[in-house]
């Protein structure tokens, strides 16, 4: 009887801990989920005035993280300050360490003046509850800091309370928010956020070191689309037309990968017959180059035979660009040149 009642409660036993565990994973699931959600606001070093600072998502929630395209032009975030029961703040609020900027057109008449990185407040009296939802823009700096696309911001509030009886109490605290900038380059328009300009600039025939040689040379021009997100390398190969001799290459500016900071790199693969072109856009101590609204321009010089014939010939070009998000996202894109220039 013993043996047959441990058979039944084995079973049971197990179906009872495997629900514990899923019911607690599931919990502490939960709890991941709305962590980043705010509920009341919140006291300062003085109980009467209290302060909070936070996201508003796209469906109004309040989020301390929020998680927004780099080319997002709506991105929310709401200061509250509340005085309870008596006297009256006179303060200011300072972002630190930030990854974003206020922009400066708010109006609100408990706003006495408001720069990019701070706001100096009116006084609020008792009982107000002042609400400043406010409009920001991600920082995008030229000598890029890689932190920025994920960073924790510091919001300080500082001010003077003065309680009924003319006590002052000096305010100081500072709340936390986290904004998450994502690639506006996504896999489902990978192709189209890639701009590929080529076309044949020189067909002639020069002496080079007492030979006639046939000077062919192409000029590419690439980039991401407005060049909207920092660059981590751009990869540019060409087709090998038969008769070419040597290829050289030479850069005219590589502002879309990395400010054009740096050489370019080459090789002829002349197993798949492909000149690749790499351009990178390394880290130095944390910071890379970026600057929007701008192309690589490369110019491609084919050395061949006085004799070659090359009008009508067909050059493929395939350009792959790597970007810094956390996904490691690689834009491909490839067209074909077709040499109508004549000698």
């Amino acid at each position: 009887m013993k043996k047959l009642q441990e058979k039944v409660l084995k079973p049971i036993v197990i179906v009872l801990l495997i629900l514990i565990l899923t019911f607690v994973d599931f919990l502490v699931l939960g709890m991941q989920i709305i962590s980043y959600a705010i509920d009341e606001i919140e006291k300062t070093n003085e109980e009467n005035v209290l302060f909070s600072a936070y996201f508003l998502s796209d469906e109004n929630n309040k989020e301390s993280m929020l998680e927004k395209s780099m080319i997002d032009d709506n991105i929310r975030l709401c200061l509250e300050i509340k005085v309870n029961n008596e006297g009256y703040f006179n303060g200011k609020i300072q972002i630190n360490n930030s990854n974003f900027k206020f922009k400066t057109d708010i109006e609100n008449k408990y706003v006495n003046s408001i720069t990019e990185n701070g706001i100096v407040l009116n006084q609020i009296e008792a009982n107000k509850h002042v609400i400043l939802e406010l409009n920001i823009i991600p920082i995008k700096e030229n000598v890029y800091d890689l932190s920025l696309l994920n960073r924790k911001t510091d919001i300080e509030i500082t001010g003077t309370y003065v309680t009924s009886s003319s006590k002052n109490k000096e305010i100081y605290d500072v709340r936390h928010v986290q904004l998450v900038l994502n690639s506006p380059y996504s896999n489902d328009t990978k192709e189209n956020g890639l701009e590929i300009d080529s076309q044949i600039v020189t067909n002639k025939v020069y002496e080079i070191n007492g030979e006639n040689k046939r000077i062919l040379q192409m000029e590419i021009k690439t980039g991401l689309l407005e060049n909207e997100y920092p660059v981590k390398s751009t990869k540019i190969m060409t087709d090998v037309l038969g008769g070419v001799e040597d290829i050289k290459v030479e850069k005219r500016g590589t502002y879309a990968t990395n400010n054009d900071v740096g050489d370019i790199q080459s090789n002829w693969d002349k197993v798949q017959n492909k000149f690749v072109i790499q351009l990178l856009n390394e880290e130095v101590d944390g910071k890379i180059q970026w600057i929007r609204n701008q192309k690589d321009s490369i110019l491609v010089t084919f050395i061949l035979g006085e004799n070659e014939r090359v009008i009508g010939k067909e050059i493929g070009v395939n350009v792959q660009v790597e970007l810094y998000d956390s996904a490691n996202t690689i834009i491909v894109k490839n067209i074909k040149i077709i040499n109508r220039l004549k000698q």
